[in-house]
């Protein structure tokens, strides 16, 4: 850092893009000493942001050193290309772990966990795009290949070729278009950690109604670079879906097909693709337009996604034709976009865009006590004052959306519904 303990340092950043309602609400970025602390947080002085005359917009934070270690600083809670690689490098060594006697580890594990890693795409600059499969063993076919779309081999990295039974449903969650989006890494990190549970009866209720197909990280070219929106070529590739193009596009192209495989078969329940959101706050939805019983289960899941975790605002969720229409500042509809895309085409409710922003909630939610869990799942919340967003809150919100598919199938172990005001599904619906 250069600057010795008990001094201070004031830092201006100029040429940002135009963030003057986030900063309105006390964002701060965030900071790590190496290596006395684990983790990044957030900056202990209030951050200065204005636009000059000439429209530039900058902001302005000082930081008191309180040693001469090393202080890194980011504009929020990071997730790049190593970290994914490194996470997906750890599940796999748990998988391939026979030493440690543990139900999370090993053998002990694969009884209760079904695991696979695959390279689904090469990024444009050559870097591993991967899917995982993550469900029950129980009633897998040993040594069955999985049927693919025609023409689509995956590369392998964990060694179990096996495919799940026919009747059970694929639920589909990526991450990561946007590369400077850290809100839905951390977001879709708490669907993986949360799936690999094995002493949560609802992690193991949602690996026997699902085939769960993630992918972490979709535009890794575009985190590796440190972009923010766009990959190697500039290109925004949420709204590339509709017609993607192999050479330019790849790795959408190979994730557009797969859900359209899945779709084809009758078999995708649900596609989830996680975002950050600058200026809006909270966690929300974006969904498509619908109409009859499927505008009321569309509904019906962002009203659960609520009950399950306070960071999640029903109200501020759009279900409009409108927003599926909406063009970005350089005139690229949101009809290109994952869930709008898919949904041209296949016509499923359950498609979804949600965003998280990178501060806070706008309010927070109460969340009922959950039933039959024996203080297991996390603790009521009655609502309170907004909380500044970390890592694990992140977390929480990617596991919020899992349980609330499993309360729209009404196979929740531990459902919040018996304690909420609803009663029941019915009451609520």
């Amino acid at each position: 850092s250069g600057c010795g303990e008990g001094e201070s340092l004031t830092f201006t950043v100029m040429n940002l893009n135009k963030q003057a309602k986030l900063f309105s609400n006390d964002f701060r970025p965030v900071f790590r000493a190496h290596p006395s602390m684990r983790g990044y947080d957030r900056l202990r002085m209030p951050v200065q942001s204005h636009t000059t005359d000439e429209g530039q917009f900058k902001f302005t934070f000082k930081h008191h050193f309180i040693s001469s270690e090393p202080v890194f600083f980011a504009f929020t809670f990071p997730f790049g290309y190593h970290d994914n690689e490194n996470m997906l490098r750890a599940i796999d060594a748990r998988f391939a772990d026979h030493e440690t006697p543990s139900a999370d580890a090993g053998p002990k594990l694969e009884e209760r966990v079904y695991y696979r890693r695959e390279v689904l795409a090469r990024s444009l600059e050559g870097r591993p795009v991967h899917v995982l499969t993550i469900t029950s063993p129980d009633g897998m076919r040993e040594g069955t290949p999985e049927e693919r779309p025609s023409g689509m081999t995956l590369e392998p990295r964990t060694a179990r070729p096996s495919a799940a039974p026919p009747e059970r449903k694929v639920f589909m969650v990526s991450a990561g278009v946007h590369p400077g989006e850290k809100p839905a890494n951390h977001m879709v990190n708490g669907v993986i950690e949360f799936l690999l549970r094995t002493d949560d009866a609802r992690a193991q209720a949602l690996r026997e109604l699902y085939v769960f197909k993630i992918i972490p990280m979709l535009n890794p070219d575009g985190a590796y670079r440190g972009h923010y929106r766009s990959d190697t070529l500039g290109q925004n590739l949420n709204r590339c879906y509709d017609n993607p193009d192999p050479d330019k596009q790849p790795v959408i192209e190979r994730a557009r097909r797969l859900m359209m495989h899945y779709a084809g078969e009758g078999r995708l329940a649900f596609y989830i693709d996680l975002h950050g959101h600058v200026n809006k706050r909270g966690c929300f939805a974006y969904g498509n337009a619908l109409e009859g019983d499927a505008a009321v289960e569309s509904y019906l899941f962002a009203r659960l996604a609520a009950l399950n975790n306070p960071h999640f605002d029903f109200s501020a969720c759009n279900f409009t034709e409108k927003n599926m229409q909406t063009k970005d500042k350089n005139g690229e509809s949101k009809e290109g976009s994952g869930r709008v895309a898919l949904y041209k085409h296949t016509g499923l409710p359950h498609l979804y865009t949600v965003e998280a922003n990178y501060n806070s909630s706008r309010l927070l939610g109460a969340v009922p006590a959950a039933s039959g869990d024996d203080g297991r799942a996390s603790p009521p919340s009655r609502g309170s004052h907004p909380v500044k967003y970390s890592p694990g809150i992140f977390n929480s919100m990617g596991r919020g959306l899992l349980v609330a598919a499993l309360d729209l199938e009404g196979k929740n172990p531990w459902s919040r519904l018996p304690m909420s005001e609803f009663k029941n599904l019915a009451g609520l619906r």
